[in-house]
């Protein structure tokens, strides 16, 4: 009875110096820390059985921080659905009037998907609008143009400029926000072209904004909330660990001196998989199509560093000249797996690897 005494009060003495004191912060600042239905936290057997508690305290509030910084990242993920339903609709408006269809279509669009980020998603748009009304023009103001079904009539030639407002105002007719109808209407009463093209792309722009802070966040956040507690519970954890992944391998900018060491980064955690079991170790190989899938999203999802395949070709070549990474010989595809024979790699790839792996060990004991 007296040890257990001493015990409790050991551990509750532990738990109370800051942990307590930090879930309510979380708490008083909106999160909902019940979703931190971990293994450690609050543990009797993960205290007794931990051997430094000081790296064991550190470890929950390495949680703790991902934990915080994921739900940021899932609400910034609900605002962002919003805003990029808006600009993917806005994207069909603009395919459909200038008669885009089939696989043409769609790998056009599959290129615009692939940016999380509204903005990039915005600058996408307003480039490939720009490109698009260009190419039209001369088409239709090019004798021997007859490309995409366009038959050249005499007569038929225009400005570009008026060309662009004409196709333009086609597309802020869509709008469905007030305030951006309003900026429409505005635009139908003046004169001057310059001043209706900016009111044009003024009322487009609003309508994403009007969509990311009115009824179409509430939607998104209100369907989030209905989603199966363990599934949500699956994504923060997978969110949580990303980060804190992420935290543990900035040492990794010390080695990766002659390459973007970023985009090594991006390239060991799409294959070390944390948050999840396994991971693509020695004969697990990926695609590198698949890794690189998987490494542009994690890019356009978190906003570290842009995904640029040249970097990202530079990067696998550098981890696997040191050793880092390790690829399959005699297949028509290149794949690629995090190597664990540090005896095989250059000294700074041994460096590399035993981080990967101790990393990995660290993993497995955070809260989960």
């Amino acid at each position: 009875m007296f040890c257990r005494m001493q015990f409790l009060t050991a551990y509750m003495g532990f738990y109370l110096r800051r942990y307590v004191e930090a879930l309510d912060n979380l708490k008083a600042e909106g999160y909902d820390w019940e979703k931190i239905t971990d293994k450690n936290a609050l543990s009797y057997w993960e205290f007794y059985w931990s051997k430094d508690l000081k790296q064991f305290e550190q470890s929950l509030f390495d949680y703790l921080r991902s934990f915080r910084r994921a739900e940021d990242l899932l609400r910034r993920q609900a605002k962002w659905a919003a805003a990029n339903t808006k600009l993917t609709k806005q994207f069909e408006v603009v395919l459909d009037e200038f008669k885009i269809t089939g696989a043409e279509r769609q790998e056009i669009l599959d290129d615009f998907s692939s940016y999380d980020n509204p903005q990039r998603r915005k600058e996408f748009l307003a480039g490939y609008r720009s490109r698009i009304a260009h190419e039209q023009w001369m088409v239709i103001n090019t004798p021997l143009g007859s490309s995409r079904g366009y038959h050249i009539v005499p007569g038929l030639a225009v400005d570009e400029e008026d060309f662009r407002l004409k196709h333009l105002e086609k597309e802020a007719s869509k709008v469905t926000s007030d305030s951006a109808k309003q900026y429409y209407r505005e635009a139908l009463k003046i004169d001057s072209r310059r001043e209706k093209i900016r009111l044009f792309k003024r009322a487009l722009s609003e309508d994403v904004n009007s969509a990311e802070t009115e009824g179409e966040v509430i939607f998104a956040i209100a369907t989030l909330g209905k989603t199966p507690s363990k599934i949500v519970l699956n994504e923060v954890k997978y969110l949580s660990l990303q980060d804190f992944t992420r935290e543990r391998l900035i040492k990794l900018g010390q080695f990766a001196t002659e390459t973007e060491w970023q985009m090594c980064r991006e390239i060991v955690l799409a294959l070390a998989r944390p948050g999840q079991s396994g991971g693509r170790f020695n004969k697990h190989y990926f695609a590198e199509d698949t890794v690189k899938r998987m490494v542009r999203r994690q890019c356009n999802m978190y906003g570290d560093i842009l995904f640029k395949p040249t970097v990202f070709d530079e990067a696998v070549s550098w981890l696997l000249k040191h050793g880092v990474l390790v690829t399959k010989s005699k297949v028509d595809e290149r794949t690629l797996s995090l190597s664990t024979n540090v005896k095989n790699a250059t000294p700074q790839g041994a460096k590399i690897i035993s981080m990967i792996l101790r990393l990995k060990r660290e993993m497995s004991g955070l809260p989960s």
